[in-house]
């Protein structure tokens, strides 16, 4: 069983969700975490449906991701490992006032005449 972490830091990038093979993708995100006189930057994965902890935060936010440890043998080389930090949450500690680009995005689309409400049915007969 694996230990849960938290770190907090300040987002320096956001990826796109990355298709490794045909039933499995994953999207990085990476922060900032000042320890001290050091400054690290830390890589998170998101798998599935968690990938969306991360839609509606944008670069240059403070946030707070609880995350675990996990390491992998290779398939083709025993001697060659592969370790992630995979995040599970992510809490916003101080937002940026960017707006994340595919939420600007949908935000800026004209909404669809239909779904618009009729003026005339807020007439009181």
């Amino acid at each position: 069983m694996s230990e849960t972490y938290k770190t907090t830091g300040v987002i320096t990038k956001i990826m796109d969700n990355q298709q490794i093979t045909d039933t499995f993708n994953k999207r990085t995100f990476v922060i900032e975490v000042t320890d001290g006189n050091y400054t690290n930057l830390m890589a998170f994965e998101l798998f599935g449906e968690k990938q969306s902890l991360i839609d509606l935060i944008a670069v240059d936010s403070t946030v707070e991701v609880s995350w675990n440890a996990r390491s992998n043998q290779s398939k083709t080389d025993e001697d060659r490992y592969f370790s992630s930090f995979q995040a599970w949450k992510i809490d916003i500690v101080s937002r940026t006032d960017d707006v994340p680009p595919h939420v600007a995005d949908a935000a800026s689309r004209p909404v669809h005449p239909a779904s618009q409400p009729d003026p005339l049915d807020d007439l009181g007969f």
